[in-house]
C-alpha cells in the first residue's frame, strides 16, 4: 500500500512538473506574449494543441510497440475511449461558449481544448516512462 501512495504522489507531481516545464508551453507563452491581437493568440494555442496532439500520436505508437498482448488491448481501447470523451468534450465546451462568439470566448474555448490534449499527451508520456522503469 505504502509503495503505490508513493506512486500515486510521484505520478501526480511529475505530471505537474512536466506540465509547467514543458518546452511546447513555454512555445506557447512566448507567442502569445508577443502580440495584442487575440486572434494571433489563439494561433499559439492551437499550434500548441497540434503539437500535443503530435505528442500523443508519438507516445501511443511506441507504447504499441512495446506493450504486451494484454496491455496493448487495454491501451487501444482506453485511447478509443479517450478519443470519444475528447470529441464530447470538445461539443459541449463549444456549447458552453456558443452565447460567447467574440473572440475572448473563442480563445476561452481554444485554451480548454488544448489543456484537454495536453492532459492525454503528459499521461500516455508518463504511462511510456514507467513502463521503462524497473
Amino acid at each position: 500500500m505504502k509503495k503505490f501512495l508513493i506512486f500515486v504522489t510521484l505520478f501526480s507531481l511529475s505530471i505537474q512538473i512536466s506540465s509547467a516545464m514543458s518546452e511546447i508551453d513555454r512555445d506557447e507563452l512566448k507567442c502569445i506574449n508577443s502580440t495584442s491581437s487575440y486572434k494571433e493568440m489563439m494561433a499559439c494555442t492551437n499550434k500548441a494543441r497540434t503539437q500535443w496532439e503530435s505528442e500523443i500520436e508519438k507516445y501511443y505508437q511506441m507504447l504499441t510497440g512495446e506493450l504486451p498482448e494484454k496491455d496493448l488491448k487495454n491501451l487501444t481501447s482506453s485511447q478509443r475511449r479517450w478519443n470519444k470523451y475528447k470529441q464530447t468534450e470538445f461539443k459541449m465546451i463549444d456549447g458552453l461558449l456558443k452565447k460567447k462568439l467574440n473572440i475572448e470566448g473563442k480563445n476561452i474555448a481554444c485554451g480548454l481544448k488544448k489543456d484537454i490534449v495536453k492532459s492525454r499527451a503528459i499521461y500516455l508520456r508518463d504511462y511510456h516512462e514507467l513502463f521503462h522503469e524497473e
